[in-house]
């Protein structure tokens, strides 16, 4: 889901899939038509309507967030987790505070392939209810406003 560009690493996302044995579907459109990567291995579904693609990862085993640099946020990670859906991503940028390791996915090391194939094969294990849990405890926006208001009221001492 998202943006299909080369900072996403949908080509090691494709990749880590298979060697965990999950078949693959690729949400999102091209983002740089020059980026001309292969998609062989992987069913390309497209730009999808926001619901249709809430209703895909909720029920997708996992979603996979491959990047390939120091994301801010990672919204497709957090959206998967709200669903339900577990989140197997390479540690880095916002990665480790967007998912909760072991608990609503699983981390690999930044580029390593048969790491994040390991993280994915976990994935499988997660309990999607602790999934969701775990995503509403820290990243909807009634718990996000909470904490940052919390840290205003700190600063202001």
């Amino acid at each position: 889901a998202g943006r299909i560009s080369p900072e996403k690493g949908i080509e090691h996302a494709i990749a880590a899939a298979l060697q965990a044995g999950l078949a693959v579907q690729v949400a999102g459109a091209h983002y740089d038509p020059a980026y001309d990567v292969d998609l062989t291995g992987a069913e390309v579904l497209g730009p999808l309507p926001r619901e249709e693609l809430r209703r895909l990862m909720a029920g997708s085993a996992v979603t996979i967030c491959a990047v390939r640099w120091d994301e801010p946020f990672g919204m497709v990670a957090a959206e998967a987790q709200m669903s339900g859906c577990p989140v197997a991503a390479y540690r880095r940028g916002a990665m480790a505070e967007v998912v909760e390791d072991g608990v609503s996915g699983m981390l690999a090391e930044p580029d390593d392939v048969p790491s994040l194939a390991r993280a994915i094969e976990g994935c499988i294990e997660l309990d999607r209810w602790s999934v969701r849990a775990s995503a509403m405890r820290r990243l909807a926006l009634d718990s996000t406003l909470d904490r940052y208001e919390v840290a205003l009221e700190g600063g202001s001492r």
